[in-house]
This record gives structure tokens, C-alpha cells and sequence, in this order.
């Protein structure tokens, strides 16, 4: 059964080491901003940089197929 809508965002869960964890916490004190912002932010720009590479792969792929004598 789904979860019901709550209009809140769902809560996951994520196995972070202390060293990390505590730099987090430390760059969002310093920032004026949260741990969870900071992890949102960071997972964003990872999506964001592996549809890239992904978007780079494929044209380097059909630019090959075009032309295999390279």
C-alpha cells in the first residue's frame, strides 16, 4: 500500500561516516544552512554531472558509428 500523502518530503535514510558527517555539519554551520540542504545539494550536482557524461558518451558513440574509419 503506498504511504499516504503528507506533503512532505520522505524521509531516507543513508549510512554517512562520522569524518564526513561532521564536515557537513560543520559547513552548514557555517553557511547558515542545514546538513539535509547540503547532502541535496551534493547529490543534485552529482545527478546533474553523470547526465553529462552520459549525454558526452552517447554522442561520442553515434559519432563513431557515423564514422567507424576513426
Amino acid at each position: 500500500m503506498p504511504r499516504p500523502a503528507t506533503g512532505k518530503t520522505p524521509v531516507r535514510n543513508v549510512r554517512v561516516g562520522d569524518e564526513i558527517w561532521e564536515q557537513v555539519e560543520r559547513a552548514a554551520d557555517e553557511d547558515d544552512t542545514t546538513a539535509s540542504a547540503i547532502v541535496k545539494e551534493a547529490l543534485l550536482e552529482y545527478v546533474a554531472k553523470r547526465a553529462k557524461q552520459r549525454a558526452r558518451k552517447a554522442r561520442e558513440r553515434a559519432a563513431r558509428e557515423a564514422d567507424p574509419s576513426s
